[in-house]
């Protein structure tokens, strides 16, 4: 899945609910129109989920080895990805943030993001590569902590096969 076929499936997912799709899409160009349609969570609104209101390490507490609980990593995985909601969910009721298949974002990667970002609600990085968020099945040690490892980058045009997303949306 690359980023694009993310953003896509965004704009398809709105306009199956006829909703204004957020992206206007020009071949590989993606830029936001704006609308009450599904989008890509940006880097801050993924660790804010991800969170959910937790001021830990973790969602859970700081304890590592309660990870398994929570995650699908390298060490329980069975070198395989696992249908949502095996695990325990946040307290927000969303699972798999820390393993199982990592998530794109819609920011762009920038190696000094947190170093030059406003720490309430950050915009996004201007480099080149778009950032996703999470950690995958194949992962030693799932790294999503308090301030996670600054996510992780790939080219918004290819894919991978161990990267996901989910879709977010304004509301009123």
């Amino acid at each position: 899945m690359s980023w694009l076929d993310a953003v896509r499936f965004a704009n398809r997912l709105s306009e199956r609910h006829e909703l204004r799709t957020y992206y206007k899409i020009d071949g590989e160009v993606v830029t936001i129109r704006g609308g009450d349609g599904f989008r890509l969570p940006t880097e801050a609104e993924w660790e804010y989920a991800c969170k959910a209101g937790a001021t830990t390490n973790w969602h859970f507490g700081e304890n590592a080895a309660d990870l398994k609980e929570h995650a699908w990593f390298a060490e329980n995985a069975g070198d395989r990805t696992h249908a949502v909601g095996q695990k325990k969910a946040n307290a927000w009721g969303l699972f798999d943030l820390y393993g199982n298949v990592p998530e794109w974002c819609w920011d762009r990667f920038d190696p000094e993001y947190y170093d030059s970002m406003p720490a309430s609600d950050p915009p996004g990085g201007t480099g080149r590569e778009r950032v996703y968020r999470g950690d995958a099945w194949n992962s030693l040690l799932p790294r999503t902590t308090a301030r996670p490892a600054l996510g992780f980058t790939y080219g918004s045009h290819g894919s991978i096969n161990i990267i996901g997303f989910r879709v977010a949306r304004d509301v009123e």
